[in-house]
């Protein structure tokens, strides 16, 4: 049921049509990975957002990032609050499954600007580095959707308006630390949405160690340091362009 509800809210607010929403949701759908308020066919639709799970290239290293599509407040409803309730139902979701990173792709610059206030950063660019070892890894079954919807693969541009978020800040640092061994700084992190990410940080000889107290750090937020740590990254073949 809250499959089909969701199906008719994208429908009736983003325009696409039945046929493209039952093949994305057998692509992708989870019952865990949707966040609406409706539970039932009476029930009013207020909010509703899926994450759909990617992997994230990192250096050596695979991430696990979860892709956060068809964030939507019922229009009635705008402007109460609801906005904020389905970002922190998604945050927690996307810590109850352990994902270290999350991206999306803001419909215009205004939702561009709102989601930089939630912690997402401007990371993606237009022409893949292979050195830098920053992308997104697709799994078989996007290729085979966009085969199904008979999609031309080589007319599709990058996303370089994507948004890109650390959910997992220590596990991120970890990997940042071991790939950049000649860094010493200390970090005092402000997160406004993930409480767990502010920490006071030091990294020093490949490694992070989580501190009460330094003479000497960078304040800096969340949406700063996935910028540091994530600029240049690549991201393409994705559906919200």
């Amino acid at each position: 049921m809250k499959e089909q509800l969701a199906k008719y809210a994208w429908a009736e607010y983003f325009g696409d049509d039945m046929d493209f929403l039952n093949r994305y949701f057998a692509t992708y759908y989870s019952e865990n990975n949707l966040i609406i308020n409706s539970e039932k066919a009476d029930d009013e639709f207020i909010y509703m957002g899926l994450i759909i799970s990617y992997n994230y290239q990192y250096y050596s290293n695979h991430l696990t990032m979860g892709y956060v599509t068809a964030v939507l407040t019922n229009p009635i409803f705008r402007n109460k609050g609801y906005f904020r309730v389905v970002m922190q139902k998604i945050f927690s979701e996307l810590i109850a499954q352990n994902y270290s990173l999350s991206c999306l792709i803001p419909a215009s610059e205004e939702l561009s600007e709102t989601y930089i206030r939630y912690g997402y950063s401007k990371c993606f660019v237009e022409k893949q580095n292979p050195d830098l070892n920053k992308s997104i890894v697709h799994h078989q079954k996007t290729y085979d959707l966009y085969k199904e919807l008979g999609y031309d693969l080589s007319t599709l541009k990058p996303s370089t308006n994507g948004l890109l978020r650390i959910i997992d800040l220590e596990k991120v640092l970890e990997i940042y630390a071991k790939e950049n061994p000649n860094l010493n700084i200390t970090y005092k992190v402000i997160d406004k949405q993930i409480e767990r990410n502010n920490k006071l940080i030091e990294i020093k000889s490949s490694e992070i160690k989580i501190i009460n107290e330094a003479e000497v750090f960078e304040e800096i937020t969340i949406s700063e340091i996935t910028y540091l740590l994530f600029k240049d990254s690549y991201m393409d073949l994705m559906f919200d362009q």
